[in-house]
């Protein structure tokens, strides 16, 4: 296939002397086209779909981290609406595009393009990422399976995030070209495209989501609500990770016996070999505390072998229970 018979296909071809296309997200439209496309939309606004995505890209960069092991820069704009057929015109024509069958009902596409696919391909086996560009070519079956590892990480991190407002989970489908997804939807069909633009050892590319508004219907009574300051997200693999810790720490942990309030003239007074009764008897109450915080109660006791110990009887805060005359004689 000629050069000359590529530019008529209805993707986006390369528009630089190395080959492909500037980086960058989806070109500015002049204002005429602009205004015709967002009056054709004609759809109702999504605040919290903006918060979601707005989410999904905070934690991109340390999901790549925690599950691949590379660092990452993500910066994203909030989602823009067009028609399938010119959100597709949008992606490079070698890009791996997966589309995700959603519980929703319908399908979502994420799709990967060829500059930040090689990128994480060569950190992914031990390399860097090369400044050079991608070679023009459809990717092999080794490239698919990298991509579709990546996106199939990417989906998760949209599934956990829209999750918070509405379940949801996607499954995936094996890795096509934007050229195979087209006939998918009819071209007028109207989308969310949310574009993530992905530094990688020096090398941007693009990672972009397609969310068509009829498989977004479901969750429009959520999507639409205003965004009032709720606590959506946070990093998943952070907040698992110190669950995890915090099982192996160590705490100090005091055992109050008894509070004796006394006069401070009675105090001053005391002088080496005064006797001073507490008032402790066995059975009394004693209180656990961690870091001067009150946590358990329990009665206090001897053990057969004659140290004094502490049966917990409640947590700190209820009530007394009723008469308890259990012993503390056990072994």
């Amino acid at each position: 296939m000629t050069d000359d018979t590529r530019l008529e296909e209805p993707l986006s071809e390369p528009a630089d002397d190395s080959g492909f296309e500037p980086m960058g997200l989806s070109p500015k439209r002049p204002l005429e086209e602009e205004i015709i496309a967002r009056a054709s939309a004609n759809h109702e606004p999504l605040p919290m779909l903006d918060v979601i995505c707005a989410r999904i890209a905070a934690g991109l960069s340390p999901m790549l981290k925690s599950q691949n092991g590379f660092l990452s820069e993500t910066e994203a704009e909030a989602p823009h609406y067009d028609a399938w057929g010119r959100a597709l015109g949008t992606l490079h024509r070698d890009s791996c595009a997966v589309i995700g069958q959603s519980s929703w009902g319908g399908p979502v596409l994420f799709a990967l393009d060829p500059r930040l696919l090689h990128a994480v391909l060569s950190v992914m086996l031990g390399g860097a990422a090369g400044r050079d560009a991608p070679p023009q070519r459809a990717p092999t079956a080794i490239e698919k399976a990298f991509a579709s590892r990546l996106l199939a990480q990417v989906a998760r991190e949209a599934e956990h995030h829209f999750s918070r407002i509405t379940e949801v989970s996607f499954r995936l489908e094996p890795i096509e070209s934007p050229v195979q997804i087209a006939s998918l939807l009819a071209a007028g069909a109207q989308v969310a495209v949310f574009e993530m633009r992905v530094t990688l050892g020096g090398v941007t590319g693009l990672m972009s989501m397609l969310l068509p508004l009829d498989t977004l219907e479901p969750a429009r009574a959520h999507l639409g609500k205003m965004f009032l300051g709720e606590r959506l997200g946070g990093d998943a693999s952070w907040r698992d990770h110190f669950a995890g810790q915090i099982g192996t720490a160590t705490l100090q942990v005091e055992a109050e016996l008894h509070r004796l309030p006394l006069p401070l003239a009675e105090v001053l007074a005391w002088k080496p070999g005064v006797t001073i009764d507490l008032g402790i008897t066995l059975g009394a109450e004693a209180t656990l505390r961690c870091s001067d915080r009150a946590i358990l109660h329990g009665v206090t006791g001897r053990r057969k072998n004659g140290r004094v110990a502490v049966k917990i009887t409640r947590e700190a805060g209820e009530p007394l229970p009723p008469g308890d005359d259990d012993d503390l004689l056990g072994d």
